[in-house]
């Protein structure tokens, strides 16, 4: 069914025309998606909600081939509709020239070649095989390197007939050995043909849902965009807690002022928001502290202003551990009070967060009532 209906009208930004089908043995992008919605709400006449609902079932039934969960119905439609409005939103401002609202779209149109992921949450975890599982990782990453085993298994049963038909001839030669070579060479060719055709016929009566798309309906793959996504990104974006839209904004922006094409650069916010994502926990893996040498364990509690309104006061204790050329701060947490026991528990958390319990050989701390009394002092409690 690859691009069975398709309108001779070309749609602003997507650069193709509304279609009744998604093309080809892979998940379904985000502009195949919004082709399909535009066939259905332009062509068809159908109302936002209805031709939302006919996409989605559309949607659906490609992932249910490709064996994989996805979220609920409800869901699907809320994201059609949502890619539908970026697309209506930038088709608002289309006369306009500048530079920002070029950018914008030339991100959007990036965004339209990246799958149109609607896996549940916990696809990864469902009791599907691993080669499924593998389909999606690989779909995510690179869409064009693999495709829906539908035409590979019929290729191999294909295959396996004409194994058994060759099969079946050879015992043939054996039980007619004594017949003339005249016949038995017109009965092989014969035999040969009707294997020949019989596989040829299997290979062309394949499920249309199936086939390669043709190159006068269906883009030839463009050549892969490069990567400058730099782990001294993610710092910087993450110091100005810039979100993943305003990110993309101006990663675009800075690539531009430097001479690059961003037509050839990755700037879609889902590969930002993957590298991202991938970079917080390298950092965070290369910041965990992890000695090899005995620790002491410093804390000191103090009366500060609350960070919610300012003028109240709250208790918290700075808790740092301290060794042979190292030293951590392990946090400065609120303290329920600042009696002996709270700040004891408030001390034991961070150290066993931090899995420090058998690097502790000693401890530091004022010689306050709250730290060094008998019974409910910190360090008796400790």
């Amino acid at each position: 069914m690859a691009c069975e209906r398709r309108s001779t009208d070309v749609v602003w930004l997507l650069v193709k025309s509304p279609t009744s089908s998604f093309p080809g043995n892979r998940l379904p992008l985000r502009g195949e998606v919004l082709q399909v919605f535009l066939f259905h709400h332009k062509i068809q006449k159908e109302v936002l909600f209805a031709a939302a609902a006919s996409t989605a079932e559309k949607v659906l039934e490609v992932w249910r081939r490709a064996n994989i969960p996805t979220s609920v119905v409800s869901w699907v439609k809320k994201k059609i509709l949502k890619l539908y409005e970026e697309y209506g939103a930038l088709a608002k401002s289309k006369s306009r020239k500048t530079e920002t609202e070029e950018m914008k779209r030339c991100i959007f149109r990036d965004s339209l070649e990246d799958m149109f992921n609607i896996a549940h949450s916990k696809a990864m975890e469902a009791e599907i095989p691993e080669e499924d599982k593998a389909f999606l990782e690989v779909q995510r990453e690179d869409r064009q390197s693999s495709s829906m085993a539908g035409v590979d298994e019929k290729l191999k049963r294909a295959t396996e007939e004409k194994r058994r038909k060759r099969q079946r001839m050879e015992e043939m030669k054996k039980k007619d050995a004594a017949a003339s070579s005249s016949t038995l060479d017109r009965d092989v060719a014969l035999d040969l043909e009707s294997s020949t055709t019989s596989s040829s016929s299997n290979e062309e009566t394949e499920d249309d849902d199936f086939k390669a798309p043709t190159p006068a309906k269906c883009p030839r793959r463009r050549p892969p965009k490069e990567n400058k996504l730099t782990k001294e990104l993610t710092p910087a974006w993450e110091r100005d807690n810039l979100s993943i839209r305003a990110a993309t904004s101006s990663y675009a922006a800075a690539a531009m002022s430097l001479g690059h094409d961003i037509e050839h650069i990755t700037v879609s916010r889902s590969s930002i928001h993957r590298v991202r994502v991938k970079n917080r926990e390298e950092i965070a893996m290369s910041l965990s502290f992890k000695p090899e040498v005995p620790l002491v364990l410093h804390w000191d509690g103090k009366l500060l202003p609350s960070l919610a309104d300012g003028r109240s006061l709250e208790e918290r204790v700075a808790v740092l551990v301290s060794g042979e050329d190292t030293e951590e701060l392990l946090g400065v947490p609120v303290s329920a009070d600042g009696t002996g026991q709270a700040v004891a528990e408030t001390a034991l958390k961070l150290v066993r967060e931090s899995s420090l319990e058998g690097n502790i050989i000693g401890m530091a701390f004022d010689t306050t009532a709250a730290n060094t009394g008998m019974v409910q002092g910190a360090c008796i409690r400790i």
